[in-house]
């Protein structure tokens, strides 16, 4: 398999040069149009946008994000989907989805109601540990689509040896991490009523 950095690499490619397949061209880098004169007042331009509802600004912003989205997030949704998939299979060759169907549930109900809540515990643990390698791949995401953000002020940090800024954004990392394993945790907990009980 590709390293991650050389799929975007090879994303950025057929959208610069060529894209047959779109009507419109993708951006490959930066957060906005420079031929625009959009001002803003905070650095959270999308949220701004739809409180100000500037939807020209939206449509903008969302096609300057679509290429990155996709990168950082397509190897994420495999990885999961795949974990959610044969979670899924082996619960419903469990006992109580057969008592479900003896019963008369209609399948949809069977797979949203009873299946699906226990396959999911496994894919949503998995999806806490991913979420590092996701805050990993911003830093490469952020400098090859020219993304200003937390990857990218790490690396000038880095370069420019700031050691009290890499120590800030390691903290603002490892304080992202311990939260989101203490949401995942309690998300389990709701899914599963074995741990609710004890």
């Amino acid at each position: 398999s590709p390293p991650d950095f050389n799929l975007r690499i090879r994303e950025n490619h057929p959208q610069a040069v060529d894209a047959p397949l779109a009507r419109t061209r993708l951006p490959v880098s930066g957060r906005l149009d420079p031929t625009l004169a959009l001002d803003f007042d905070t650095g959270f331009y999308l949220a701004e946008s739809v409180v100000r509802g500037d939807f020209a600004a939206i449509g903008v912003l969302s096609k300057h994000m679509v290429l990155p989205v996709l990168a950082l997030g397509l190897p994420l949704a495999a990885v999961v989907s795949r974990v959610l998939k044969s979670s899924l299979l082996e619960a419903v060759e469990q006992d109580y989805i057969l008592l479900a169907r003896v019963k008369g549930f209609g399948e949809a109900r069977i797979l949203t109601r009873h299946a699906l809540p226990n396959a999911l515990i496994p894919a949503l643990t998995l999806s806490g540990v991913q979420f590092m390698f996701l805050l990993g791949g911003t830093v490469l995401i952020e400098l090859i689509f020219a993304y200003p953000g937390i990857g990218n002020m790490a690396v000038r940090a880095v370069v420019n040896r700031d050691l009290p800024l890499i120590q800030g954004i390691t903290l603002t990392f490892a304080v992202l991490f311990i939260l989101l394993n203490f949401v995942i945790d309690a998300a389990c907990t709701l899914l599963n009523p074995r741990v609710r009980h004890g």
